[in-house]
């Protein structure tokens, strides 16, 4: 026991003393793994053969110290701290600190105009705001539209005038004047004559002595003795082949000058024509046309009901436009006090950079939405003046206007209602009882006319006075096919004038619940919009109370105020979409134009059947 004790003190100095490595024995090699890839040859890689790759270097493993240098090799220096990124700096912006916000600011969007005409109309001086009733009574003057309309109206009834023309009596008047020429040169005759009765027989006989060109009598018959001098010889020869006897007279002297002074004179003719009768041919064509004319008729009550809903159109778009301006500067103004707001919470060093930022970026896109609104209503101005038949440079200003409810009481009434007035409905009628008055023209295409005439002539010289009263028939035996071919192509107008009016039923039909339905629908999108509004705007003041005391963060701001803008826009577009309803469905039963518009076509009493129902209340 003592002697083990004595050895454990003997060896304490030595193991206390340090082991110095012994330059023979390595260093253990670290742990390493190597990965199980076989060695790829690579043929051609030299011109002796074939090589292998090297082997891979071994992957130390996490914690594992990296091996020791050989002895003799130079110690690496240890690899220097990264130092911090150098603020990074844009071309065209000023070099600013790292968490300085960089923004860029646009100028805000002017209104661009048009210039105005040269020559204003009187209705729209410069400054003066026009209401919905004072823009129809311009369109109403100014409109190509309804001038067009007119125009086939008009055209319309001249030709139905021109067809009824046939059935009226028609008298025609004539003069002519008759001045012979010199056939003859003059000649002087002497002697003693007697007058001389010509007989028939004698006349016929050529008891007449004519002067040739070289002023010699020409005797015809047996009888030479007679000679007949001038004019007197015609007015003999004349009344002898007409008659039993007639006289020529002459003097013991007389002098023969031929045609060359023979007296001229007038002829009056008056001829009366009267059609009789030709199987009623005649008077279907007029009823034919008749009926195309209130068929344009018809149309242009249309264009007038089409022109009203148009400028309507204009005129709330317009409004609209506006409105949408407005809510685009209310968005703009709103977006810059944010801007305010986030840059003074910077500043004070309780707000984000990135609050700038979004702030300063909703105030760009507030700029660029004002820009577009400003266009659109630039377009709904010119287009506003284009329905109303101006020069599309001219401005308009409009008043606020509602359009009044037509407050239906029982939808079915609104179809019998369209189905009975709408004018496009009449015209299609009209069209398909002219298609019927063609066909019944077609089947008497070739039937017989019988005409009556009576005429009056007078004659100066010779003085000659007739009346002549005459009948004529006109039949045409064998037509080659001319009326089959007639009545097979009025059959086929026909069929197509009904269809026509089966399809147009159908389209007004479901014009009309179509406009009936949209109005029912934007009545509840304005009730809706309007619940938007109050609960976006609520939003936004919580957002922006939240923000301000430090509770809430910017992008809520954000959030609120562009939920803002849809509701106030939606509000606005359900505004305009119901008031543009309401005029379509007027429109689609047929509602008539107001009073105060002007008339400018006098129309005849509209038939008994086709008489408007009272209005739509």
């Amino acid at each position: 026991m003592k002697a083990h004790w004595l050895w454990l003190l003997a060896t304490l100095p030595a193991l206390a003393a340090p082991v110095a490595p012994s330059p023979a024995a390595p260093a253990p090699a670290p742990r390493t793994t190597t990965r199980p890839e076989p060695a790829r040859e690579h043929r051609n890689a030299t011109p002796g053969g074939n090589r292998k790759e090297p082997a891979p270097q071994p992957i130390l493993k996490a914690g594992t110290p990296a091996p020791a240098a050989a002895p003799g090799s130079p110690v690496a220096a240890p690899t220097p701290a990264p130092a911090p990124p150098a603020p990074r700096n844009y071309p065209g912006l000023p070099a600013v600190k790292p968490y300085e916000p960089r923004t860029q600011q646009a100028e805000t969007p002017q209104q661009v105009t048009l210039p105005g005409p040269p020559v204003l109309p009187a209705e729209t001086p410069a400054g003066v705001t026009l209401s919905l009733d004072q823009a129809l009574q311009i369109a109403w003057r100014y409109q190509a539209s309804l001038r067009l309309g007119l125009g086939q109206v008009q055209a319309a009834r001249g030709r139905t005038l021109q067809t009824a023309a046939a059935l009226n009596p028609r008298l025609g008047l004539s003069v002519g004047y008759q001045d012979p020429l010199a056939v003859g040169a003059p000649s002087i005759t002497t002697g003693t004559t007697t007058p001389t009765t010509l007989t028939g027989s004698q006349a016929g006989q050529g008891n007449i002595v004519f002067n040739d060109v070289n002023g010699n009598p020409i005797t015809t018959g047996g009888n030479t003795g007679t000679t007949v001098v001038g004019n007197a010889a015609a007015a003999a020869g004349s009344s002898a082949a007409g008659s039993s006897s007639a006289t020529a007279a002459s003097s013991a002297s007389s002098v023969n000058v031929g045609n060359f002074f023979a007296p001229g004179g007038f002829t009056y003719t008056a001829t009366l024509n009267q059609l009789i009768y030709d199987f009623n041919h005649t008077k279907d064509l007029v009823r034919s046309l008749e009926e195309q004319e209130r068929s344009a008729r018809a149309g242009y009550e249309q264009t007038e009901v089409n022109l009203v809903r148009d400028v309507k159109n204009s005129y709330y778009s317009l409004l609209q436009a506006v409105r949408l301006v407005q809510v685009q500067d209310q968005n703009l103004a709103n977006q810059r006090v944010h801007v305010a707001e986030a840059q003074a919470r910077f500043a004070s060093g309780l707000g984000l950079p990135s609050d700038v930022t979004r702030a300063q970026t909703a105030v760009s896109n507030a700029l660029y939405n004002l820009s577009n609104a400003q266009n659109q209503e630039g377009l709904a101005r010119l287009q506003l003046s284009t329905t109303l038949g101006l020069d599309p440079r001219t401005r308009v200003e409009i008043l606020d206007h509602e359009e009044p409810d037509p407050a239906v009481s029982n939808v079915n009434d609104l179809f019998a209602t369209g189905l009975q007035r709408r004018p496009e409905l009449i015209q299609y009628r009209a069209s398909l009882a002219a298609a019927q008055a063609t066909l019944d023209a077609a089947h008497t295409t070739s039937s017989p006319a019988l005409a009556g005439s009576l005429q009056y002539q007078n004659r100066q010289n010779p003085s000659f006075e007739s009346l002549i009263l005459g009948l004529t028939l006109n039949y045409q035996a064998f037509d080659g096919g001319l009326q089959a071919g007639r009545v097979e192509e009025a059959r086929g107008a026909l069929e197509q004038a009904r269809a026509n009016l089966t399809i147009a039923e159908q389209r007004v039909l479901s014009e009309i619940g179509q406009a009936y339905l949209n109005m029912k629908n934007a009545e509840q999108k304005v009730s809706a919009s309007q619940a938007e509004v109050a609960n976006a705007t609520e939003t936004l003041r919580l957002a922006e109370g939240r923000y301000r005391v430090g509770l809430g963060i910017f992008l809520n701001v954000i959030d609120g105020q562009n939920a803002l803008l849809v509701a106030q826009s939606n509000s606005v577009n359900s505004v305009t979409q119901l008031y543009l309803s309401r005029a379509t469905l007027l429109q689609a039963v047929g509602a008539p134009v107001p009073n105060n518009l002007p008339r400018l076509d006098p129309r005849p009493p509209v038939a008994p059947e086709l008489h408007p129902p009272s209005p739509v209340q």
